[in-house]
C-alpha cells in the first residue's frame, strides 16, 4: 500500500495523499497500460533497439528471425 501512495499520489509537503481523484487517475493509466501489455503479449513480445539512450526502432519479438535456423 506504501508504494501505491508513494507511485501515485500527490505530495503536499511532508505528505503524499491518494485520494479518490488521484486514485480514478491511476486505475485509467493501469487500464491503458494492461491492454498496451495484452497487445504485446498476444504479439508475443516486442524488440526495442536503442543506442546511446536513442531510441530507433521498435518491433514484433516474432519479426525477429535473422541468424535463427
Amino acid at each position: 500500500m506504501l508504494k501505491i501512495v508513494k507511485q501515485f499520489g500527490i505530495k503536499q509537503g511532508e505528505r503524499i495523499i491518494l485520494n479518490k481523484k488521484a486514485i480514478q487517475k491511476a486505475l485509467k493509466e493501469l487500464e491503458a497500460l494492461n491492454q498496451s501489455l495484452q497487445s504485446l503479449h498476444v504479439k508475443g513480445g516486442a524488440v526495442l533497439v536503442e543506442d546511446r539512450n536513442t531510441q530507433i526502432t521498435c518491433f514484433d519479438l516474432d519479426s525477429y528471425k535473422r541468424g535463427q535456423k
